[in-house]
């Protein structure tokens, strides 16, 4: 009797379902996030800067990107509302007030992903001038980290598989 072919369709058939529940994970846990800001998150500069722009991963729908910029001490310094850019989907810029002051500023961005409708934040800092703590700075909330662990476990032939395969998925084996 050849036990090699009822093997053989038993890991096939766990690796196809391995492989379908990676890629569904994978598709279900991909939120949008920041994927750079324009000033650079850390960077330090000589003078203030015009404009801020804001790149996603993703596609944003037309009309739900927000772009905060605040200074350390919680105030605004961003003027009007975020502006999507003509050519570009993933692209936000905001205005700034002219003359900002050295000191610490975060920028703080959202917007609704055209992909499947949630909404993708970020948040970034830079300073102007020298890079200096801000101790009454509120707290830029992080990105949740949606990455989970994979594991898999159990028999190579689960119950209702048994016998389903052949004689070689009759019973759990040792490998």
């Amino acid at each position: 009797m050849d036990t090699k072919r009822p093997l053989l369709r038993c890991l096939y058939v766990v690796l196809l379902c391995t492989g379908l529940a990676l890629a569904s994970t994978s598709a279900v846990l991909a939120h949008g996030a920041v994927e750079r800001t324009e000033p650079a998150d850390g960077s330090v500069l000589d003078q203030a800067p015009a404009t801020v722009q804001v790149w996603f991963d993703e596609a944003l729908v037309m009309g739900s990107g927000q772009v905060t910029v605040i200074n350390a001490s919680g105030q605004a310094v961003h003027q009007g509302e975020a502006r999507h850019d003509a050519t570009d989907p993933h692209l936000l810029h905001v205005q700034l007030q002219p003359n900002l002051p050295n000191g610490t500023y975060i920028i703080s961005a959202q917007g609704v992903v055209v992909s499947d409708g949630h909404t993708a934040t970020g948040s970034t800092v830079f300073w102007i001038g020298e890079k200096t703590l801000a101790p009454d700075a509120p707290q830029a909330s992080a990105t949740p980290d949606y990455r989970l662990p994979f594991v898999v476990s159990g028999p190579v032939c689960p119950g209702e598989w048994r016998g389903a395969f052949g004689p070689g998925c009759a019973e759990p084996r040792r490998w």
